[in-house]
């Protein structure tokens, strides 16, 4: 029997998804996480945009 040479991996995986309502409801929660990500960064965007410009606007006054 051979050592496994990692022995905190995880070996665990879960079960392939097969049926059709599962992946279906797998692909929607990655595309909900995926809009939500997506929103936080455009806010976070907004943001350092504002402080760019407020930065700028105290240097020149």
């Amino acid at each position: 029997m051979a050592q496994n040479r990692f022995p905190d991996e995880d070996d665990d995986f879960p079960p392939p998804l097969k049926d059709p309502d599962d992946i279906a409801r797998a692909k929607a929660a990655y595309n909900s996480t995926f809009e939500l990500r997506r929103r936080a960064l455009r806010y976070a965007y907004v943001v350092l945009g504002l402080l760019i410009v407020l930065v700028i606007y105290l240097a020149m006054r």
